[in-house]
């Protein structure tokens, strides 16, 4: 087998890469076929047997690359999917647009989240009559976001409201803006850092039943399922994130009694 022999030079260190001419990725596919997780472990064994000589970073050089092609997929951890599912992507409605552009344009250096609960209907059996949008600004901007908004005319618009308030006004409104500080480290989608990650969300309809009720009990179930047998799904990053609600042991056990694990 023939290949092609270069030598990269770093500090002090020098380091001899193969290129093989007959499509290294394909053979790791094969190799792993089959397998619905794989530890970083057999893949570091995987190719210290195929290549030679080859160091730690350079198995990491060729897992980036291997992620950065969709050909795998970490599913938490030190774990990955060589059959990965696509990466969940939602649709920017103008009502949440419009949000969004104004506060990037008010609060230059804010960090925010928003997403609109409409996007779950991809994932219920039922369709939701009324649409939340959520606003999570930092908290120390939270409170002058609101009052942005409001001064924006903007109706139906609540501030960190509790269980009564959305009992007694949000009920029956179409369209209702919530805008509640961001929890520090809130994991977000990779494609828009202002947009939440599918985890987060799975995170948040657990852990905030009275703003979420209508998206409770069989539907939440329904919504779980549904995301994790449709898109990828970090499930570091959403223990992670539920450790960070203080739910983590009520989320460890939710998922496993909907055969998630």
């Amino acid at each position: 087998m023939s290949y092609l022999i270069y030598l990269c030079i770093e500090g002090n260190t020098m380091k001899t890469k193969k290129l093989h001419n007959n499509k290294p990725s394909e053979r790791i596919l094969e190799h792993f076929k089959g397998r619905s997780e794989v530890d970083v472990r057999e893949i570091k064994e995987y190719y210290k047997i195929t290549v030679p000589g080859i160091n730690d970073n350079a198995v990491y050089a060729r897992i980036f690359q291997l992620k950065r092609k969709g050909l795998i997929a970490v599913v938490g951890g030190d774990r990955y999917t060589f059959s990965p599912k696509p990466v969940w992507q939602p649709t920017i409605f103008q009502d949440a647009k419009k949000v969004e552009q104004l506060i990037i344009k008010q609060f230059v250096h804010g960090d925010f989240l928003i997403w609109d609960t409409s996007w779950l209907n991809e994932f219920t059996n039922l369709q939701a009559f009324r649409k939340l949008i959520i606003i999570e600004p930092e908290e120390i901007i939270a409170e002058s976001v609101f009052f942005f908004l409001k001064e924006r005319k903007f109706k139906e618009l609540y501030f960190k409201p509790d269980a009564k308030i959305i009992e007694l006004y949000t009920g029956n409104s179409q369209l209702t803006f919530i805008i509640k500080a961001l929890i520090t480290k809130s994991p977000f989608h990779k494609f828009n850092d202002h947009l939440p990650s599918i985890e987060k969300m799975l995170v948040d309809l657990f852990c905030e039943k009275e703003l979420f009720v209508s998206f409770q009990g069989e539907e939440l179930e329904n919504i779980w399922l549904n995301v994790f047998k449709k898109y990828q799904v970090n499930k570091s990053t959403l223990i992670n994130y539920s450790r960070r609600r203080g739910k983590n042991n009520e989320i460890a056990d939710y998922m496993k009694n909907i055969n998630l694990h």
